[in-house]
């Protein structure tokens, strides 16, 4: 579908985190780097608490 191989985090935010209260659960696979499962930590910790 993207003509390369893609490294894919799956999230799962819930409904708080419209408003900045919410939880989100993450997944990667272990060919996803420590850097990349890190800056997908970040980018949620925006909207709530980040559970790995």
């Amino acid at each position: 579908m993207l003509g390369t191989p893609a490294d894919i985090i799956r999230v799962m935010p819930n409904t708080p985190s419209l408003l900045g209260l919410g939880m989100s659960g993450l997944y990667a696979p272990e060919s996803v780097s420590d850097s990349d499962k890190l800056y997908a930590g970040q980018l949620m910790e925006a909207v709530g608490k980040v559970c790995c």
